[in-house]
């Protein structure tokens, strides 16, 4: 426990079988997870510098299982005190022994006005947060994110204050294949490869 974070496990529970007096990994089995917790970021500054300014708690409730070679989230929630900001999803991350790759589907994301501001008033000073996102109303985005090593896709639907967009996303190694439709029906294609990338 942390001065202002209070995080609670639930019990880790695992399964396998022995071969030649060795544990086999290939039928390792794993579930846990973290009951509704309290937790406050600047306690973890010392090892994220970043969040030494976040002192606004945030609520964590998650639960996990998995195998040798695959991790499952099975369900993520995230939201602030007031309930400005909220995040549904789940994923999973396979591979682990070669390639890894990951997925995540997030069924809700959303920020409202006061939201953006409770990021504003912890991040602003390290992200430059621009007075204009602080103004836009609200963000909510619902979609899939996906990749492995350098390789990166998005596709989601995203609604503002500002207007609604659907959204999607491919990078490839440099290479990045983007699309964004407004609500206006204004069509946005790019190729680009970052000169910070290169």
């Amino acid at each position: 426990k942390l001065p202002n974070t209070n995080l609670t496990l639930e019990p880790i529970n695992s399964t396998f079988q022995m071969k030649d007096n060795q544990l086999d990994l290939s039928t390792l089995s794993i579930s846990g997870g973290i009951e509704q917790s309290k937790i406050t970021p600047s306690d973890i500054s010392c090892f994220v510098p970043l969040l030494r300014n976040f002192k606004n708690p945030i609520y964590l409730k998650t639960s996990i299982s998995g195998t040798q070679d695959l991790l499952n989230v099975k369900d993520i929630e995230i939201s602030s005190e007031k309930g400005s900001i909220n995040l549904n999803a789940y994923g999973s991350l396979a591979d682990l022994s070669s390639k890894p790759r990951w997925s995540t589907h997030i069924t809700k994301v959303k920020f409202s006005e006061g939201g953006i501001k409770f990021l504003s008033d912890n991040l602003g000073a390290k992200f430059s947060i621009p007075k204009e996102l602080t103004r836009i109303g609200y963000i909510d985005f619902t979609g899939n994110l996906g990749g492995s090593s350098n390789d990166l896709s998005m596709n989601g639907v995203l609604k503002t204050g500002a207007g609604n967009a659907n959204l999607s996303l491919d990078k490839k190694g440099m290479n990045f294949l983007g699309k964004v439709e407004t609500s206006e029906s204004i069509c946005v294609r790019f190729l680009m490869i970052p000169n910070s990338m290169r």
